[in-house]
């Protein structure tokens, strides 16, 4: 009998290569310009490596994008507004998300510029996926397409986002830097690359033995000689209905043979303990996974480890180790990114993150798992359990809207005692108000003086000076300093000795609806709280959303229905509209 053997080489991975494709200027990123595949097929097949790179780039993104802005409310307003729109579609805390997703899966990302006609400033910024884009040597041009495996697709060509040569369309790309990086970067996590592969087999291994049952790890020998082919195919055909698949677990093969024939051999190819190799080798795999995200406590990634309890106060505590050594680094560079992104769009200002904590194994948390009920967590939480209602065409969510109006009560003050002021407003700067505070006390006071008292170099003191003399809100003369009436009302403005400068939100129409504010067909949770004419601070609002047990900025009034259909849809005409509000001090 003839025996052949077949040698199987394993593989290895060696870095992937960059190199200018034939012909083009672009450079490919890996073999066959097909990397980035290999990088999201790892993303989608292995579980665990899944989950880290996206909670590590939830923790990235933060729970909200803020800006400081040193100038006037008027001016704060208008930048923070100003957040809400990256594009017509997306917020910037919409594209950071996505960004940071990218920086976790590729290690960089790319966002398209759309400037205005003059080029003095950029109009909208849209995400681009890292993964479609390719770049010449220098990354001065990018080229775009959706499918890079199909030559008929179109390779879209914009140039490097530049603020000295601006106009046009542009694609700012990003990538954090490696040592001994090429044209594209890596991931922090690609030195476990094999272990994440691994990880996939290990759970390709279980799926095919509890699937397969025998999985290739057994050879049946029959004494009887070599039957027909027919015979051998009928055979297998009801051995493998007998024994595999998960049906037929823990059952029992009878075997018919003549007296003093040799029995069926059953010789297992894998050893007995198998089981224990695979779950020792899937301990590595995880470690390791761990060690090459530099995750400080798989807790923050819902992996229990021996010793941890995993209780809020632990969790917290892992985060802010995990925050300080991995998140804060990224999240900076990122936001310092942003910020350039933001100030081209002609807004000032800096753009920092505030950070998402984890929950913890909270009531929340136990809500979303499906553990608890809503009635439970309220309870929890000291709250009253709400009764249930009916749905009808007025309420086709099942919302208990009375429930919800006895919130909105408890918050919010009356519009009626304020005033309603634009967002240009003249105010004085917090450093204006300071040397104000000087010269009312001695407008006399020499140059020196007045910097120290405000805070400030004499070089800064002196220009703010010229500044306030310019607009007339001061006059300067060589022995005093005085403050015009123009000057005086400025400060009244600004939040004065008599006044006080708010920015609260008001239920109002949104801008994008035809239409008054409210309709014959609103629902009178939207004209309860059109009726209730209150304005409420930001505070207040996320206070409601966590008493309600949903997002009032989200939900606002509540639900609507499409025009012409019956389709209803979980957010109102209304939105939740930000103002400047001045108020007198009685």
């Amino acid at each position: 009998m003839k025996v052949e053997f077949q040698r199987i080489n394993f593989a290895v991975q060696p870095p992937p290569k960059f190199k200018e494709a034939r012909g083009q200027e672009w450079y490919e990123y890996g073999q066959k310009n097909n990397f980035p595949a290999v990088i999201l097929d790892l993303y989608n097949s292995s579980s665990l490596h899944n989950a880290i790179v996206t909670q590590k780039a939830h923790f990235i993104a933060g729970k909200e994008t803020a800006v400081r802005v040193e100038g006037t409310v008027g001016e704060k307003v208008g930048a923070q507004k100003a957040l809400e729109i990256a594009n017509p579609y997306e917020s910037w805390q919409d594209i950071k998300y996505k960004a940071a997703m990218d920086l976790e899966n590729f290690g960089g990302f790319a966002f398209q510029a759309i400037w205005n006609a003059p080029g003095t400033r950029v109009l909208y910024w849209y995400h681009l996926p890292f993964d479609k884009c390719r770049v010449n040597k220098d990354a001065s041009k990018v080229w775009y397409s959706d499918d890079w495996n199909d030559k008929r697709e179109d390779r879209l060509e914009f140039p490097a986002f530049d603020l000295e040569k601006p106009g046009g369309t542009q694609v700012l790309w990003f990538k954090q830097y490696r040592a001994g990086e090429g044209v594209y970067p890596l991931p922090d996590w690609y030195p476990a690359r094999t272990y994440i592969e691994i990880d996939t087999k290990i759970s390709d291994f279980h799926y095919n033995n509890i699937s397969n049952g025998f999985s290739l790890g057994k050879i049946i020998q029959i004494f009887k000689g070599e039957p027909t082919e027919d015979i051998k195919a009928e055979f297998d055909r009801k051995f493998k209905a007998n024994t595999t698949g998960t049906e037929n677990a823990n059952g029992v093969l009878i075997s018919w043979m003549e007296k003093g024939e040799d029995p069926l051999q059953v010789v297992d190819l894998m050893p007995g303990d198998f089981d224990k190799q695979y779950l020792q080798l899937s301990e590595t795999v995880r470690d390791n996974i761990f060690y090459a995200h530099r995750v400080t406590s798989p807790m923050l990634f819902g992996v229990r480890v021996a010793g941890e309890l995993g209780g809020r106060n632990e969790l917290k505590q892992a985060y802010e180790v995990f925050d300080r050594a991995y998140v804060a680094p990224k999240r900076t560079q990122m936001d310092k990114v942003l910020t350039t992104m933001f100030n081209a769009t002609g807004q000032e200002g800096e753009l920092y993150t505030i950070a998402a904590e984890p929950a913890g194994e909270d009531a929340v948390q136990l809500f979303t798992a499906g553990i608890m009920t809503r009635d439970e967590v309220r309870e929890s939480l000291g709250l009253k359990v709400e009764q249930p209602v009916a749905m009808s065409a007025q309420n086709p969510f099942g919302w208990n809207d009375e429930a919800d109006k006895a919130v909105f009560r408890k918050y919010g003050r009356s519009a009626a005692d304020f005033e309603e002021l634009p967002e240009t407003f003249a105010e004085l700067t917090n450093p204006e108000l300071r040397l104000v505070a000087v010269i009312r006390d001695n407008p006399k006071a020499t140059l020196e003086e007045l910097a120290k008292g405000a805070r400030l170099t004499t070089t800064e003191a002196a220009n703010i000076l010229k500044t306030m003399q310019a607009n007339r809100l001061i006059e300067w003369t060589n022995t005093e300093i005085k403050i015009t009436d123009s000057g005086a009302r400025s400060i009244a403005d600004s939040g004065g000795l008599d006044t006080e400068i708010f920015v609260l939100y008001k239920y109002g129409k949104n801008p994008d609806v035809g239409g008054p504010l409210l309709l014959d067909t609103s629902r009178d949770f939207c004209k309860f709280l059109v009726e209730e004419n209150k304005l409420y601070s930001r505070e207040e609002i996320d206070a409601m959303s966590r008493e309600l047990g949903y997002n009032v900025w989200q939900r606002r009034g509540g639900w609507r229905t499409i025009a012409g259909t019956n389709t209803h849809v979980p957010q109102c005409r209304h939105i939740w509209e930000s103002k400047l509000y001045r108020r007198t001090i009685r």
